[in-house]
């Protein structure tokens, strides 16, 4: 079985750095294109964004107020076969380089036509609330 973990851990890392190369570049198409057909997003403070377009106008609004980058961490993965649960760290930074918000999240995978994409997607902040 490790070596099918692994094999799952690669490429959820390799969907993960898609993420962050897609903010990097400001696009939100490739953004919403990390999730399911039928993915969800559940951010904080917000309604749930549900499919790939509703996603890309989510991600829009992001890359229009600022985020510029985000650095993903996994720090625990479970794999039930077609389906994964990844707990892990974000730091997100503005276009100047500063850090905008550092946080927790959690995704559930899916494999979808044989490629692992987020299904659900929560995260939240680690900082005070203002």
């Amino acid at each position: 079985m490790a070596d099918g973990h692994s094999a799952t851990k690669a490429a959820i890392e390799a969907v993960d750095a898609e993420f962050e190369a897609a903010l990097s570049a400001g696009s939100a198409s490739r953004l919403a294109g990390v999730y399911t057909e039928n993915g969800q997003a559940l951010p904080p403070n917000g309604p749930i964004v549900s499919g790939r377009k509703a996603l890309e106008v989510f991600w829009q609004g992001a890359v229009d107020a600022g985020l510029a980058s985000v650095e993903l961490e996994t720090v625990e993965l479970e794999d039930f076969g077609d389906s994964a649960v990844q707990v892990g760290r974000y730091t997100l930074k503005a276009a100047d380089g500063t850090t905008a918000d550092v946080g927790k999240l959690m995704i559930l995978w899916k494999k979808e036509d044989g490629e692992w994409r987020w299904h659900r997607d929560i995260w939240n902040s680690s900082n005070p609330a203002k």
